[in-house]
C-alpha cells in the first residue's frame, strides 16, 4: 500500500529543513554528540561514561532525545557518541585490551562475525529485558535488537501514480511494463535477495541463497541499473533531484523526505525485514552500564516513540500497540504477510562468505 498523506502533513514530526539541506545530506549533523551532561537535582555526578558507536544524523538525534539524555537524567550516567564502528579498530582493540566503545551498534552481517571472532560480550537477559517478542531473533547470545526496519522500492509519487511505479521486486525487474531509470546497491547483500525475490523465489525460500541464480537475475536487471549507488542517503536524492526513477530505498529515508515536502512513495506490497543489532565489545570498560543502557533502549514505551518518529517497529508486542495507529497501517510490514522477507545475517555471517561474494561481485559489475 503507497502512502497517502502529504509531506506536510507529517512535518510536524520531523526536525525542520530546507529543501536543499536535503539534498545535499546537511540534516547529517553529529553535534548532538558533544550536549552536555544532564543530571537531576541533588544527584550526585555518577563515574560511568558510556561511548556508543552509531550513526549520527537525525537517527542519532532522537536516539539522544528519547532515550539517552533521559537515562542520563536518570542515572547520571553520560552518553557519548562517535561515528559507526570500524570493525578493524574494534578487532585490534580487543586483542589489545584497549576497547574504545561500551556499546557498538552495527549491521547484523557485522555482529555474527564479530560475534564469532570472539569480539562480544554475552548479553546479559537478567539485566536486559527481552520478552513479548515478535521477531524470536530479537534475542541473541551477543546482540539484542530493539526494532525492525525496512527496505523496498522509492520512487516519484508525483511522476509515477498508482499502477504507474513496480510494486514488487519482479515488477522492478519488468522493465517493459514499467519503464524507468534503476537503482541498486553495489553490494551482493540485500541485493541477491532482492534478486531472487524478482526471480520469482517465495520469501521463505530464499535462504539459503542460491549465489548463481542470483547472479542470472542480476545479469537481466544489469543492463538497465543507471547508478549503482554507494550511499544510503542517495537513494532517495536521486530520486528528489531526477536523476533515478525507483531505487531501493529503506522506510525512513523516504518519511523524512515526505516530512520535507518532497513527493516520494514507497512501494509496501514486498519488503525486505531488517533487525538493528546493539552488542557490547568484548572488555567494555564500563560492561554494567552498558546493559543498563540497552535495558533502556528496549523499554515498549520508549520504543513506540522512537518508531513513530523513525518509522520502525518495535520488536516487543506492548511497544508495538503503542506505536500511532498510521505507523503501524502505513510504514510497518504485517510480520505474518509471506510476501515480506526477514533477512537472515546468519548466511552472510559465514566465515569469508560477504568478503568473498563482494569481490566477485564488484567483478561482476565491470564485466
Amino acid at each position: 500500500m503507497t502512502t497517502k498523506r502529504s509531506g506536510k502533513a507529517q512535518a510536524g514530526r520531523r526536525v525542520n529543513a530546507s529543501r536543499r539541506k536535503f539534498l545535499i545530506g546537511a540534516a547529517a549533523a553529529g553535534a548532538a554528540a558533544s550536549w552536555p551532561l544532564i543530571l537531576t537535582p541533588g544527584k550526585a555526578r555518577a563515574a560511568e561514561t558510556l561511548y556508543i558507536a552509531s550513526y549520527g544524523g537525525q537517527y542519532e538525534e532522537w536516539l539522544r532525545k528519547i532515550f539517552w539524555d533521559p537515562f542520563t537524567a536518570e542515572t547520571g550516567i553520560k552518553v557519548v557518541s562517535t561515528a559507526a564502528v570500524d570493525m578493524a579498530k574494534l578487532k585490534a582493540g580487543v586483542a589489545t585490551g584497549n576497547v574504545e566503545w561500551d556499546i557498538v551498534e552495527a549491521l547484523p552481517t557485522q555482529s555474527v562475525s564479530a560475534a564469532r571472532d570472539g569480539l562480544l560480550e554475552k548479553i546479559d537477559y537478567s539485566i536486559v529485558q527481552m520478552d513479548d517478542l515478535i521477531y524470536p531473533e530479537a534475542k541473541a547470545e551477543y546482540w539484542v535488537s530493539a526494532y525492525s526496519y525496512t527496505a523496498s522500492i522509492g520512487y516519484d509519487a508525483k511522476r509515477f501514480p498508482e499502477g504507474k511505479y513496480p510494486a514488487t521486486w519482479t515488477d522492478f525487474w519488468d522493465v517493459k511494463k514499467f519503464p524507468g531509470r534503476r537503482g541498486l546497491r553495489p553490494r551482493p547483500n540485500d541485493t541477491f535477495e532482492i534478486a531472487l525475490l524478482a526471480d520469482g523465489v517465495a520469501p521463505k525460500n530464499v535462504y539459503p541463497i542460491d549465489v548463481e541464480r542470483a547472479f542470472k537475475a542480476m545479469d537481466r536487471i544489469k543492463p538497465h541499473v543507471n547508478i549503482w549507488i554507494d550511499s544510503t542517503p542517495q537513494t532517495v536524492q536521486l530520486i528528489a533531484k531526477n536523476e533515478v526513477d525507483f531505487t531501493n530505498t529503506y522506510s525512513g529515508r523516504v518519511f523524512a523526505a515526505q516530512a520535507e515536502g518532497l513527493p516520494l512513495g514507497y512501494a509496501q506490497k514486498q519488503m525486505l525485514v531488517f533487525l538493528n543489532t546493539y552488542t557490547v565489545p568484548k572488555g567494555a570498560k564500563n560492561k554494567a552500564a552498558a546493559m543498563r543502557l540497552l535495558n533502556y533502549q528496549v523499554k515498549p514505551d520508549l520504543l513506540a516513540k522512537f518508531c513513530d518518529v523513525m518509522t520502525y517497529a518495535p520488536v516487543k508486542k506492548k511497544g508495538m500497540e503503542m506505536v500511532k495507529p498510521e505507523i503501524r497501517r502505513d510504514w510497518v510490514p504485517d510480520p505474518n504477510n509471506p510476501n515480506h522477507l526477514v533477512v537472515n545475517p546468519e548466511w552472510w555471517g559465514e566465515p569469508g562468505r560477504l568478503d568473498e561474494l563482494t569481490k566477485r561481485f564488484k567483478a561482476w559489475q565491470l564485466t
